[in-house]
């Protein structure tokens, strides 16, 4: 009697590939620090809610470089942001049926969330591409200004739902660990709550630091589960 040969094992490499579910980690790393360094850049040279006109303009006017250098990282976030949701969205579904439903709220959510950002830095471009047209028209520029900062306060229930969504799919396709949820629920309740008196946002309200909190969340997360994405070896993420 004759015994079939064993065919041997392929050797498996160390090195990872990059597959989608890397990909969706490096957009989600790559989009997290940007908009680190947006607001690292932003924060202090930004006129506040209730800024006048004369404010608006001498922001226009000396900040214009600025205002050209955050379009150009939201123009490298839009796709790593994309990367991160579809990919997430993805793979969770893959590993679990159960994630498909929050995966895809939290898919569609990413697409509002980077509609919104572009809408903001539109205006801000407008501000600055329209400066000396403007000179002579306050109310246009605060006009403008209050439409910016209404698009930014809505902005927060696409990112509460980008949060919650993504949070559940992973959690359920056990792409970040359980205890995850309770950052993301939180998250995305602050963020919502932070939104409803939107007047009042839009004017500036204490309650923006609840709408910080809530997407610091969302930075956590997101940097979870990036990282938890490009650990994933090949055929694992199905």
């Amino acid at each position: 009697m004759t015994i079939a040969a064993t065919p041997a094992r392929p050797k498996v490499s160390a090195r990872l590939p990059w597959t989608s579910a890397r990909w969706a980690g490096l957009g989600g790393l790559t989009f997290v620090v940007l908009v680190a360094l947006q607001n690292a850049l932003m924060a202090p040279a930004a006129p506040n809610n209730q800024a006048s006109a004369q404010e608006i303009l001498a922001f226009a006017h000396r900040d214009a470089w600025l205002v050209e250098l955050l379009f150009v990282t939201y123009v490298m976030g839009f796709p790593a942001l994309l990367a991160f949701g579809a990919g997430l969205s993805a793979v969770a579904a893959a590993r679990s049926d159960r994630a498909i439903l929050p995966g895809l709220i939290g898919q569609y959510s990413v697409v509002l969330a980077a509609m919104f950002f572009g809408l903001i830095n539109v205006l801000q471009v407008t501000l600055v591409a329209a400066r000396d047209d403007l000179a002579s028209d306050g109310v246009l520029v605060t006009t403008l200004w209050t439409v910016h900062n209404a698009i930014f306060i809505l902005n927060f229930v696409a990112v509460a739902g980008a949060l919650f969504g993504l949070g559940r799919a992973a959690v359920i396709s056990g792409i970040v660990p359980a205890w995850m949820e309770r950052v993301s629920i939180t998250g995305a309740l602050a963020l919502a709550a932070a939104a409803l008196p939107i007047v009042a946002e839009v004017h500036g309200s204490k309650l923006f630091g609840l709408g910080l909190a809530g997407f610091l969340c969302w930075l956590w997360f997101v940097v979870a589960a990036a990282i938890s994405l490009i650990r994933l070896p090949r055929g694992v993420e199905q």
